[in-house]
C-alpha cells in the first residue's frame, strides 16, 4: 500500500542524532512522518518514498545520500566540521544540518573561541568561515531534499511553512534617571558632575519632577508601532544590581506596575542577569521575582549579554523551568547561528539526547548593527531588510533582538527609532498589518 505522507530511511544502524535530524527536516519543516530500517531486503520492498542513507548504494534506489561517520558516533571530533565542509564532494545534508543545529562547534572550546565576556563569537563559526552565516542553511538544505523527494515521489504530500515575524525586546534599564533610589540618583549625579556632563547632571535633575519625560520610557512607541497579531515579547532584567546588571531595583513600585501592565497584553520572559551564569541560586531567584511581581508562571528567557555557555546554560535553564530560550543569536553579526530560521528542540550533544527546550533563534540586534558592524541609519535597514528576505524565502520566522534604550531620543541613538519603525513596516506579514 502506497503511503504518501512518510519517508523511510535506511541506514545501517539508527542513531538519536540521525532521528534528531530528521524528525526536524521532515517531520517538523514538511509535516512528513518518518520511519527506519536497518534491514535492505524490507527497504529494497518498500512501495512509497524512501532514502537510503549509507556508504554504499543497495540498489537502484532512487535517493541515495552517501552519509558521513558523525550520525553515527557519540564523540565530539572538530575534524568532522572540516571533513564535513571542506570536500565540496559530500553531499551528506543530514550531517551538515546536524553540525548547526547541535551547536556541534561549541562544545571544547578553547579559550581564543570567546570574547571578553566569555561569548561564542561569529568570527569563530564555521558559518562565517564558510561565508554563509547570512544563509538559512538548514532550510535550504531541506529544501534540496525536498526537491528530490518531489522529483522522485510526486504524490509525496508536504506541509507549506507560514512567514511570520517575531519582535522582542530587552528591558536591561528601564528608566535613564527616573525611578531610581536615592542612594544610586546620588552616587551618579557625583559622577557626572566630576566628569562634567552637565547635560546628565540637568536631566537627573529634572528627573525629581513627576512629570519628567524619561529618555528610555519608550513603552508608548513601543506599543504605537506594534498592532494587530504582532506583538513583542518582553524580556525582564531583575537581577541584583552590578557592573553589568543595572536595571532599577526589581522591588521598585514603578517598575513592577509597568511589568504587570505589559503582562496582560504581551509575553514576558525572564532576562537572566550576568551574574547567573556563576550562580544557579540567582538565576531560580530571578525566575521567582519576575513570577511573583506578574502572578504567571514563567517559562520564557534570553540570556543577559547573549551569555551562552553549552551545554551548561541550558541545562541550567531546564532546571530551572524554562521551556523557551531567545539567546540563539550572535552580538558581533547579524544572522542565522544554528543555520536555523525556525524554533527548535535543544539535543544536549553530550548526554545524545533531545532535551524539551525549544529554541528560537534571532537573526538580528539593534546592537550589533550600530556598535558592532558600526552601520549608518539607513545601511542598518538594508542589512535587516536583507536578513528578513532570506527569512521570507524559506517561510521561516523572522526574530528581531531590540531594547527599549535603543528607541530613545538620546545622541547615541538618534535616528534610530525610524530604523525599527522601518524595519517593522518592511518584514510584517500582509495579512497582520492593520490599515
Amino acid at each position: 500500500m502506497i503511503d504518501n505522507t512518510s519517508v523511510l530511511i535506511y541506514a545501517s544502524t539508527i542513531t538519536n542524532r540521525l532521528r534528531y535530524t530528521l524528525d526536524l527536516m521532515l517531520c517538523e519543516f514538511a509535516n512528513i512522518s518518518v520511519n527506519y530500517t536497518t534491514e535492505k531486503d524490507y527497504f529494497l520492498k518498500y512501495p512509497s518514498a524512501k532514502i537510503n542513507y549509507s556508504f554504499d548504494k543497495i540498489a537502484n534506489e532512487l535517493i541515495f545520500i552517501k552519509s558521513h561517520t558523525l550520525l553515527f558516533e557519540k564523540n565530539i571530533d572538530k575534524k568532522n566540521i572540516d571533513e564535513i565542509f571542506k570536500n565540496s564532494n559530500d553531499e551528506d545534508l543530514f550531517a551538515k544540518v546536524f553540525l548547526c543545529i547541535s551547536r556541534y562547534e561549541e562544545y571544547n572550546l578553547k579559550a581564543t573561541d570567546f570574547d571578553s565576556h566569555a561569548r561564542f563569537s561569529a568570527t569563530k563559526s564555521f558559518a562565517q568561515c564558510y561565508g554563509f552565516l547570512q544563509k538559512p542553511m538548514v532550510h535550504i538544505w531541506a529544501n534540496k531534499l525536498f526537491t528530490q523527494l518531489e522529483n522522485h515521489y510526486p504524490n509525496l504530500i508536504f506541509k507549506k511553512p507560514i512567514y511570520n515575524f517575531q519582535p522582542t525586546f530587552d528591558i536591561d534599564i528601564a528608566w535613564q534617571f527616573k525611578n531610581r533610589s536615592l542612594l544610586r540618583s546620588s552616587i551618579g549625579f557625583v559622577k557626572d558632575a566630576i566628569k562634567l556632563r552637565f547635560f546628565s547632571v540637568n536631566e537627573r535633575l529634572k528627573s525629581l519632577n513627576n512629570n519628567y519625560s524619561d529618555a528610555y520610557d519608550t513603552f508608548g512607541t513601543i506599543k504605537s508601532i506594534h498592532s494587530g497579531e504582532v506583538q513583542p515579547i518582553y524580556f525582564w532584567l531583575l537581577g541584583d544590581y552590578g557592573r553589568f546588571d543595572k536595571n532599577v531595583y526589581w522591588k521598585t513600585p514603578a517598575l513592577q506596575n509597568l511589568i504587570r501592565e505589559t503582562a496582560k497584553e504581551n509575553t514576558v520572559g525572564i532576562h537572566p542577569s550576568y551574574k547567573t551564569n556563576r550562580n544557579n541560586k540567582q538565576l531560580l531567584k530571578e525566575i521567582k521575582r519576575l513570577e511573583t511581581i506578574t502572578g504567571q508562571k514563567i517559562t520564557q528567557s534570553r540570556q543577559h549579554f547573549l551569555k551562552l555557555s553549552l551545554p551548561d546554560t541550558y541545562r541550567k535553564l531546564i532546571a530551572a523551568g524554562i521551556s523557551d530560550d531567545y539567546s540563539m543569536g550572535y552580538s558581533d553579526n547579524i544572522g542565522f547561528r544554528a543555520g536555523m530560521a525556525t524554533s527548535f528542540y535543544w539535543f544536549d550533544l553530550e548526554r545524545d539526547e533531545v532535551t524539551n527546550l525549544k529554541i528560537h533563534p534571532f537573526q538580528v540586534m539593534d546592537v550589533t548593527l550600530k556598535n558592532y558592524l558600526k552601520l549608518s541609519p539607513e545601511a542598518a535597514i538594508n542589512a535587516v531588510k536583507k536578513i528578513a528576505e532570506e527569512v521570507r524565502a524559506v517561510n521561516g520566522e523572522f526574530c528581531t533582538l531590540w531594547h527599549n534604550t535603543s528607541l530613545s531620543k538620546t545622541e547615541e541613538w538618534n535616528g534610530w527609532t525610524k530604523v525599527y519603525e522601518e524595519i517593522v513596516n518592511s518584514v510584517t506579514p500582509l495579512s497582520f498589518l492593520v490599515f
